[in-house]
């Protein structure tokens, strides 16, 4: 008897086109675990095994290729059919589709056959959710839901049943306009990068003289102080980025303290800190300059 959730990963791994993946294995609000698996040992009887167990113990399965380097491939989050097949007459057709629950899409796009750098891919990420209405916190290498297993997030769920997450039939294609994406998102961050250079004369406003660390710690406090057990602490990081910024301290300045004193940022972003940490503190750069000009 065939195995759909193995005939499912299958077709998802031709699709993706990449031998080295990053498992991530989740319970809703709760423990977060990583398995670093070749295409071939992912296929394993073993770990099928493993993954199915773990699924039916409330976890939910995710991936994402795992590499130093983006692979040619962008996702684009929480999308539906009408914004992909806008998607497809503009020439930005998915490689991959994945219904991560009923009517609800997470979508690959193939920009390039070789790897791109990682701002750049972030840049494309970025744009695509932008213009498709897709989860606004894209970059480089999100995860995403591996097909063939269950969404064991409650809000999903009917009764007991927790919907499959499938895989729709896909030819792994490069996208027709891959190629002008990447040349938009290499002028893009060539315009940012002068901009970084350029930040202390811009903004006209003389340096903080308290540290980026010590300026962070203070802020935290104050604003957790203030907001209790209501405290947003992913909107307290960009609150702090964006004062930051406007005080005169640097992107990587910004974005070093906010790894060291942001509160609970393991617990919270677990794996991912330093995609986290950077895609904030850039979006709040672009979001202070105003640095949408193409």
């Amino acid at each position: 008897m065939n195995d759909k959730t193995k005939d499912a990963i299958h077709h998802q791994l031709d699709c993706m086109q990449v031998k080295l993946l990053d498992i991530g294995i989740k319970k809703p609000g709760g423990h977060f675990l990583c398995k670093k698996w070749t295409h071939n040992q992912l296929l394993d009887d073993k770990c099928l095994r493993y993954l199915k167990w773990k699924n039916f113990d409330g976890y939910d399965i995710y991936a994402r290729p795992d590499y130093d380097k983006n692979q040619g491939l962008i996702l684009v989050d929480d999308v539906d059919t009408a914004k992909i097949e806008q998607m497809q007459s503009r020439g930005m057709q998915p490689c991959c589709m994945i219904e991560s629950s009923p009517g609800n899409y997470q979508v690959l796009v193939r920009v390039s056959d070789a790897p791109i750098d990682n701002p750049i891919a972030t840049l494309i990420a970025q744009l695509l959710a932008k213009e498709f209405g897709g989860d606004q916190a894209a970059d480089w290498r999100h995860y995403f839901r591996l097909a063939g297993f269950t969404n064991r997030k409650p809000e999903h769920k009917t009764g007991h049943y927790a919907p499959w997450v499938l895989i729709h039939d896909c030819m792994g294609l490069p996208a027709q306009k891959g190629p002008d994406l990447i040349a938009w998102a290499k002028r893009r961050h060539a315009k940012i990068k002068v901009m970084d250079r350029n930040m202390p004369n811009r903004i006209k406003i003389l340096r903080n003289k308290v540290s980026p660390n010590d300026f962070f710690i203070s802020e935290a406090k104050r604003l957790v102080a203030t907001y209790g057990f209501n405290t947003n602490y992913s909107q307290l990081d960009w609150m702090i980025a964006t004062d930051m910024l406007s005080r005169g301290y640097t992107r990587s300045q910004v974005q070093d303290a906010m790894i060291r004193h942001s509160p609970r940022l393991n617990d919270r972003k677990p794996s991912h800190q330093i995609d986290y940490v950077k895609r904030t503190v850039n979006k709040a750069f672009v979001k202070f300059f105003g640095a949408g000009n193409s």
